[in-house]
């Protein structure tokens, strides 16, 4: 909202988005990740849409990134030493892309779009059983052995 605003020059506005939080990746290359679909339009207080501009995605960056590291510093999940080593880092594991567009009226893209989004954590072939109690089972995936490295 804070980009939006900015951009806007508006204090005013709301954006209008959708987000979903994807994890996926095991335990070694866990990969929690947000994909955002957001219009190109931000709401008035009087419900009219005002066009947004082409969005900056190194001030989108920086304001995530701002936002996390507070949130977590103030949780007390990290210190400020960690904060300014990854702020340091040149891969900090903070990303921003803007590149999928989508214009008025593609209700098809919209509908891919959305599907890839809500698309489930692990493979539904992967489930092993589910208990009475809920828990799930699933079957992690192996290596796979190349033809010429078989027995």
């Amino acid at each position: 909202m804070e980009v939006f605003r900015s951009a806007l020059e508006r204090d005013d506005i709301l954006p209008s988005a959708i987000a979903g939080i994807q994890t996926f990746g095991d335990l070694v290359h866990y990969h929690a990740h947000i994909h955002v679909i957001v219009t190109g339009e931000a709401y008035s207080p009087d419900g009219t849409f005002i066009s947004l501009p082409p969005m900056d995605t190194k001030q989108l960056l920086s304001v995530w990134q701002r936002k996390c590291f507070n949130r977590l510093l103030g949780e007390s999940n990290v210190d400020q030493k960690l904060v300014d080593q990854m702020r340091g880092w040149p891969h900090s594991g903070f990303s921003v892309d803007n590149t999928v567009y989508l214009p008025a009226g593609d209700t098809s893209g919209l509908q891919r779009l959305t599907e890839y989004m809500v698309r489930c954590l692990f493979s539904l072939a992967r489930i092993v059983r589910v208990t009475e109690s809920g828990s799930v089972y699933i079957v992690r995936r192996r290596a796979t052995v190349g033809a010429s490295q078989r027995p």
